[in-house]
This record gives structure tokens, sequence and C-alpha cells, in this order.
């Protein structure tokens, strides 16, 4: 006995800011964080509001089978949910449209669909004042939880190669604000991608840790214009 195995199409996003974009026919889009308007992002009802409407909309009329989702810095709402609920709650508070359950937040937490694992956690250096952001010694303890996985979806990208590094002439342009405390829990793991954004003008070319390939897929540019598109790939 055999069977054929087809692989699974992936497009991979990250930091939309409220950018809702067409995305090519695949099994499953992937979603780093950073999702809600800039505008919305500090107001609770109005970030509710989106998520329920706009976004939900978007992502149950896509050309794929699931739509897989961490939080990010920007995403004041899903941090202080999370505190209270759990990712099913919020689910079920948020896409009351989505009796498929084809919208999937992940925190701290894996998925697997059609056999393929994806694992999810968004925690951030540096950022005291913003979401998701843990000192060293707690991101360490959230990134030894990290299976082995196909996908691991990040908000902040690790120390590698450029990923982090912001490469748009800005005030920060050259600074590094890749996390090293994440690029030493991956060379313990085995992992196929490592999909993540938070630099938005970091290098989009895959880089390699190991065997692991790692994607920043920042649609946004330095100031906040949609200028790169979505990475796609398969598993």
């Amino acid at each position: 006995d055999f069977r054929i195995v087809r692989d699974m199409r992936i497009v991979a996003l990250s930091d939309m800011h409220g950018a809702l974009p067409t995305v090519a026919e695949c099994d499953v889009v992937v979603i780093a964080g950073d999702i809600v308007p800039v505008v919305k992002e500090c107001d609770g009802e109005e970030s509710a509001e989106w998520f329920r409407g706009s976004f939900q909309e978007w992502a149950l009329s896509l050309p794929c089978k699931r739509v897989v989702f961490i939080g990010g810095n920007h995403d004041r709402l899903l941090e202080y949910l999370l505190k209270e609920y759990t990712t099913e709650e919020i689910h079920n508070g948020l896409f009351a449209k989505d009796t498929e359950n084809k919208i999937v937040l992940l925190h701290d937490s894996a998925y697997t669909f059609e056999g393929v694992v994806i694992y999810g956690t968004p925690w951030c250096p540096d950022l005291a004042t913003w979401a998701f952001y843990a000192e060293d010694k707690a991101r360490r303890a959230r990134f030894e939880e990290i299976p082995d996985c196909d996908i691991l979806l990040t908000h902040c990208p690790a120390k590698i190669g450029t990923q982090g590094v912001v490469l748009q002439e800005c005030k920060k342009c050259g600074s590094d604000f890749g996390d090293p405390i994440l690029t030493d829990a991956l060379r313990t793991k085995r992992i196929g991608w490592v999909i993540s954004g938070h630099i938005h003008s970091g290098n989009h070319n895959v880089e390699m840790l190991g065997d692991i390939q790692c994607c920043n897929c920042s649609i946004m540019d330095e100031r906040y214009k949609e200028s790169y598109p979505a990475f796609e790939f398969e598993v």
C-alpha cells in the first residue's frame, strides 16, 4: 500500500497593521502578528469590532482552508484577552461567524493541520510598554517549550543574518533587533520554517540557521506603507 503525499502550500504574512491583502490560493495562511490597524490598537472596543468585522470577513473569504495567527507587540487587545481567556474562548468571542474554525489563534501552543505542525509564540524583547513583552528569563523559559515542528510563528525574528536588521533608510537604519535568546533556543530544535516580522525592513529573503529556514514576512515598510508581497512556500 502507498499514498501520494502532496506538499502543503503556505502563504505567510506579518505586520499587516490593518491591511487585508489579496493572497494566492493555498492550503494555509499564517500571520506572525501586528494585525490590528495602528489607529485602533489602543482602543480595545474598536480593536474587537475590527477583528469581529473586517478581519473575520477577510479571513473567511481567503482561498485557503485555515488562517493561523499569533499576536504582535501592537496587538494590545489580544494580550489583554489572553490574560483572562483561553484561545478557544477568544475565538468564540471574536469570530462567531467562523463555525468551521477556519481561524486559529496560537499562543505558546501548537496546531496540527493535515499532518503539518504549526507552533506560535509572540514574545518580544526591549519593548516593555508594548504588548507581549517579556524579559530575558521569561522569554528563555517560553522558548524552551517550543516543540519540534514544521512551522514556527514568532513575532520578533531570531538574531540570524539580517532578519531583524533595519535596512530601510531611517534613524534606526542598521540596528539589529533580532532576539539572540530565540536564536539559542532554535539551535536545540528540529524546525522546518521560522516565520516572523516585527522589523518591517528586515531581510525578506530566506536565511538559514543550520537546517532551519527563516524568513521575515512583514508586508509594511518602516513608513507603514504596504511594500512587500506575501511569502509563499511549501512544506
